[in-house]
C-alpha cells in the first residue's frame, strides 16, 4: 500500500478508537446520575411512626372513670369493709383527786367509790367534808354510765366534764349539788329520775339530742333554771318534770306524745302552747302554775279526757285572767264555754270571778 493511504487507514481506525471510548465514558455518567447509590436500601417493611404523648390520650369519652364513679359501677353485692369498732378500757374506774378536781378514768360505770379516793387524799375521815372538798368532776373517755347517787350532796361541785362514750345518768346522780351548768353529751340516751334535782344554783342546760324521755322530777326544785331547749326527738315528759323551776317559757317540740301531771307546777311561766302530736296526759298537767295567763291547745281532745286536760286552767280563772286557745269548733272549745255558762250560773262570788276570767279565742 502507498504510505499515504496507510496513514489514511491508521487515522481512521484512531478515530473509530476515540469514538468508542467516549461513548463508554458517556453511559457510565449517565448511570451514576441517573441510578441511586449502592448502599441505599429500601426498607423491609414500612415502620409507623412513633407515638407522640398527645397520640396516647384516650378520646374524652373513653377516659378513666372518677373513683366515685368506679365505685358507683362496682358489683351490688360488694361492699367496703366496715371500720373497726373503737376499744374503750376495761372497768373499774379509778379515781384520782387533787386541788379540788375529782378525775374518773377507765371504762365503766362510775360510782360513789370515788369518795374513798377524796378521803385518802385530804386524810378526812367524814364523808360530808369530803364531799364539799369537790369543785369540779372531770369523767374521761371510757366512761360509760354515771351510776345512781354518784354526787348526790357535792353542794359546791359547780362543773362537771362529760365524755362523748357516756349513754347513761343514774337517779339522783347529781341531785342537790352546786352546779352551775351541765352540758349533756348526744351519746346520752338515758337520764334517771331526778337527776338533777334541786340544784339550785343551776342556770344553763344543754339536754342530749339522743334523749327519748324527760323522766320524773328531772329539774325539780331548779329556782334558777329560767330556760332550757327541749331537744325534738324527745317523746315524754314526765311528772313534775320542771316543779319549782325558775322557767319562765317553755317550747314542747312536735315530737312530744305524752305529758305527766304537774310538769310544770309553781313555774313562773305566763304562757304554753300543747302541739298536735300531744295524744297522752296525766292528771291535771297544769297545777299550780299561779302566772300562767294563755294556753294554746293544738291537740286533740275528746269528751272522755277533756276534762282532765283543761280543769286546772279552768281553776286558774278563780285567782286571775286567762285565755283559753284552740281550734273552733273543738271539743275544747265547747268544754270551756260550758264551764264560764255553768260559773254565770252558779250565782256565787267565787263562779263570777271565774267567768269573768276565763275567755276563750278560736285559732
Amino acid at each position: 500500500m502507498s504510505t499515504v493511504k496507510k496513514r489514511g487507514a491508521a487515522l481512521l481506525l484512531a478515530l473509530v478508537l476515540a469514538l468508542s471510548l467516549a461513548a463508554c465514558g458517556g453511559g457510565k455518567a449517565d448511570q451514576a446520575e441517573t441510578e441511586p447509590p449502592a448502599e441505599t436500601q429500601e426498607p423491609a417493611e414500612t415502620q409507623e411512626p412513633a407515638e407522640t404523648p398527645e397520640d396516647t390520650q384516650p378520646p374524652e369519652d373513653s377516659q378513666t372513670e372518677e373513683p366515685a364513679a368506679q365505685e358507683a359501677a362496682a358489683p351490688a353485692g360488694e361492699t367496703k369493709p366496715e371500720p373497726e369498732p373503737e376499744t374503750l378500757p376495761a372497768g373499774p374506774p379509778t379515781y384520782t383527786f387533787a386541788d379540788g378536781v375529782l378525775t374518773c378514768s377507765g371504762g365503766g360505770e362510775v360510782q360513789t367509790e370515788w369518795l374513798d379516793a377524796v378521803k385518802t387524799a385530804l386524810f378526812e375521815t367524814d364523808d360530808y367534808r369530803a364531799k364539799a372538798e369537790v369543785k369540779k368532776v372531770v369523767v374521761e373517755r371510757g366512761i360509760t354510765s354515771i351510776g345512781m347517787y354518784a354526787y348526790q350532796g357535792c353542794e359546791n361541785l359547780a362543773e362537771a366534764v362529760l365524755p362523748d362514750t357516756l349513754t347513761s345518768i343514774g337517779e339522783k346522780a347529781f341531785n342537790e349539788s352546786g352546779l352551775t351548768s351541765i352540758d349533756i353529751p348526744d351519746s346520752v340516751t338515758e337520764i334517771g329520775e331526778r337527776a338533777f334535782r334541786k340544784c339550785e344554783n343551776l342556770t344553763s342546760v344543754k339536754l342530749s339530742n339522743g334523749l327519748k324521755e324527760i323522766p320524773y322530777a328531772l329539774f325539780t326544785g331548779c329556782k334558777n333554771l329560767t330556760s332550757i331547749k327541749i331537744p325534738e326527738g324527745v317523746t315524754r315528759i314526765g311528772e313534775y318534770a320542771f316543779d319549782e323551776a325558775g322557767l319562765t317559757e317553755l317550747t314542747i317540740p312536735e315530737s312530744v306524745t305524752a305529758i305527766g301531771g304537774g310538769f310544770i307546777r309553781e313555774c313562773p311561766i305566763t304562757s304554753i302552747t300543747f302541739p298536735a302530736s300531744l295524744t297522752e296526759w296525766g292528771g291535771n298537767i297544769y297545777y299550780d302554775s299561779i302566772n300562767l295567763t294563755e294556753a294554746t291547745f293544738l291537740c286533740e281532745a275528746t269528751m272522755d279526757n277533756v276534762e282532765v286536760l283543761l280543769k286546772g286552767f279552768v281553776e286558774v280563772a278563780y285567782d286571775h285572767p286567762i285565755t283559753i286557745h284552740a281550734p273552733a269548733g273543738s271539743v275544747i272549745e265547747g268544754y270551756v264555754k260550758r264551764q264560764i255558762e255553768n260559773a254565770k250560773n252558779a250565782g256565787d262570788g267565787m263562779s263570777d270571778t271565774q267567768a269573768k276570767n276565763l275567755t276563750f279565742s278560736p285559732i
